[in-house]
């Protein structure tokens, strides 16, 4: 067997563990608020009807969303075929981590991190969540244009692929907007000259030009990603904002998370140990410049995020391919100077250590997929499922930005809902009609509006975000919803027969049942 075929089967193999340890989440997460925004948008009778949803319901470029339009043209619009786009994205994008570290090292390098990536917490996590794995995907191959751009002749091929791989990218999700411009800075120290670089960031330039078809759209959207502050009084949950300690812990939590083993307490052994691998190698002068732009480029997108008070780790997962890379550098290299240093117990040991670490971090990224897969991402799908619908009831949403998942997890089924839109910008379609919007300074009024549509119900089930719902904690401060108001609201107007919470790791509820019949004049 040739060094190439032996590569190639490792790769196939890497790629084959990648894919069975996303499997239980693919059959077994379901769908939660964005990823059930996708079969609003999908359902839509037109598609000016559907590019009009998008604009105004997404805070992302359209082009996911119209890959998914065409995609449930062909698959249908079940919750499998809704998942299977991004989890079929982070699936490639273990191959395209390969080739960047095969560029940026050798063929040691490039199986380390697409193995890294395989088994990547993170990456697991994130693998059926719509957009970002196709973002992952690009952001890994743009870099990989460029780091072979830098240090080879240039050829209008490359260029021009660069240029269209940039465009895609700048149209699948607004961290482009600080991510390209820092290839293009990378870009323009090439080795190989001013000129060369110039050449390599005029073409990231050109390819983010038309990307002010879109930017009049971005700048009018309700939350345009960093260009408006979290805390803004019509952000539905809202805490003060964060100080630079929670920013801190923000940047120190995500970098072990994006570690490949899990649970955390021996990723943090494996990030001290890398650490100070890598510090003994700037010691020893031992680097690789293109590794370590991996690595800098995640940290610097990270500390954006944390500086921004962003504190979603979606954020950054799509440049976690660039992370691996440099995490699989430091490791190859360590390797390499023990063999070199001290051949006689590298020959000793190196082997079966190898095979001892790779044995037990994929062992425990198998038990991570496993855990994460026993609780579904979205609590109203367990609430769904859990009890036959009843047409007795008049089901309320607070807030509205839930609708999505409960319009999905409901559809075909004749119940009657409304939702609490506590927005100026409500982020809701209703199946099948329009949205049912109540003033967030109006909690009275919502609740007239409500007792006059209760008045044909026996029941009513108020189903509240648990974030927004009472005294949920989050970084030591208490959220803050208009949502509570209209719970405490109410309660007072209504009896309440049963309160029950339905866990999910994205989207936890809390169901309030209350009897409505007979209690209508309370509400006037």
């Amino acid at each position: 067997m040739t060094e190439r075929t032996r590569t190639r089967a490792i790769l196939a193999g890497i790629v084959t563990v990648g894919t069975l340890i996303r499997i239980p989440g693919f059959l077994h997460d379901g769908l939660w608020r964005d990823e059930a925004y996708v079969y609003i948008d999908a359902i839509a009778p037109t598609f000016q009807a559907f590019l009009h949803r998008v604009v105004e319901t997404e805070y992302h470029p359209p082009l996911y969303f119209l890959i998914a339009y065409g995609w449930v043209r062909l698959a249908g619009t079940s919750e499998l075929s809704l998942k299977v786009l991004p989890v079929l994205f982070s699936v490639l994008t273990i191959p395209a981590v390969y080739r960047l570290g095969t560029i940026a090292g050798t063929a040691a390098v490039g199986l380390l991190a697409a193995a890294m990536y395989a088994v990547s917490p993170l990456a697991i996590l994130e693998s059926g969540n719509y957009l970002y794995p196709l973002m992952g995907l690009l952001c890994t191959a743009l870099a990989a244009l460029i780091m072979a751009g830098r240090r080879e002749r240039l050829r209008p091929a490359r260029l021009a692929a660069i240029a269209v791989v940039t465009m895609l990218t700048m149209y699948t999700q607004y961290a482009a907007l600080y991510y390209v411009p820092m290839l293009a800075a990378w870009a323009l120290s090439s080795p190989r000259g001013v000129r060369h670089g110039l050449a390599l960031a005029g073409a990231l330039g050109l390819g983010a030009l038309p990307f002010l078809f879109w930017l009049p759209t971005f700048l009018r959207q309700p939350d345009p990603y960093f260009l408006r502050s979290p805390w803004h009084p019509g952000n539905p949950l809202f805490v003060p904002p964060p100080n630079a300690l929670d920013k801190l812990g923000f940047f120190a939590w995500t970098i072990v998370r994006s570690l490949p083993l899990w649970p955390e307490k021996l990723a943090i052994v494996l990030g001290l140990f890398l650490a100070a691998a890598l510090v003994r190698l700037v010691m020893s002068r031992k680097v690789n410049a293109d590794a370590i732009a991996m690595g800098l480029m995640y940290a610097a997108a990270l500390a954006l995020v944390a500086g921004a008070g962003r504190f979603g780790i979606r954020y950054v997962a799509p440049l976690l391919g660039l992370f691996c890379v440099f995490l699989a550098w430091i490791v190859a290299a360590w390797f390499e100077r023990i063999r070199l240093e001290r051949p006689s117990q590298w020959a000793r040991w190196g082997a079966a250590a190898t095979a001892v670490l790779s044995l037990f971090m994929v062992t425990e990224d198998i038990v991570f997929a496993a855990h994460t897969a026993g609780m579904p991402e979205s609590g109203i799908r367990t609430f769904v499922r859990s009890q036959p619908l009843d047409p007795a009831t008049l089901y309320v949403i607070a807030p509205d930005y839930m609708t999505a998942t409960f319009a999905f997890y409901t559809r075909g089924a004749q119940v009657a809902y409304t939702a609490f839109g506590q927005t100026n910008h409500p982020e809701i379609f209703r199946y099948g009609r329009d949205a049912g919007i109540y003033s967030p300074r109006a909690v009275r009024n919502a609740i007239i509006a409500l007792g006059k549509e209760a008045g044909a119900h026996e029941y009513l089930d108020l189903i509240v975000d648990d974030a927004g719902n009472s005294a949920k904690l989050s970084r030591g401060r208490l959220y803050r919803s208009p949502a509570r108001r209209l719970l405490d609201a109410m309660r007072a107007r209504y009896p309440l027969l049963a309160q029950r919470q339905y866990p999910g790791r994205l989207e936890s509820v809390t169901v309030y049942r209350f009897r409505t019949q007979g209690y209508l004049r309370s509400a006037q």
